[in-house]
């Protein structure tokens, strides 16, 4: 049978170059880069309402406007859905701006781009 290893009480220390101790580096506060939830909400649906109502009053002189605005919304509901406003790791802190839409906002950009669509697509048939 094999024989039993002994187990010292006290290793002794390998030797070699001594170890440095390292200084725990305070990590810096990075800034989240972006624009808040509730900025982004209001100009696009400000700029979607005017293009509706313009298209409403004057026709197809606005085809054009009301295409881009339309743009604009489809692109911030996929920014939305895709990952935010602010790109960052850590959770939100409660001092912080919102970095996505609520349902209720989603649910109002959505009825504007279905209204722009819709009266993208009469004016260009009935025009």
């Amino acid at each position: 049978m094999a024989t039993p290893h002994e187990i010292h009480p006290r290793p002794e220390p390998v030797p070699g170059p001594p170890r440095r101790r390292h200084r725990r580096r305070r990590r810096r506060k990075k800034r989240r880069l972006g624009v808040p939830a509730p900025v982004v909400f209001y100009s696009v649906a400000v700029l979607a309402t005017m293009s509706a109502g313009l298209m409403y009053v004057r026709g197809g002189m606005f085809i054009i406007f009301s295409v881009i605005s339309s743009l604009l919304i489809l692109a911030a509901l996929l920014i939305n859905e895709h990952g935010g406003f602010y790109q960052s790791r850590r959770a939100r802190r409660p001092s912080e701006a919102r970095d996505k839409f609520t349902m209720l906002e989603v649910a109002i950009l959505f009825a504007l781009l279905l209204l722009g669509i819709y009266q993208t697509v009469t004016e260009l048939m009935t025009g």
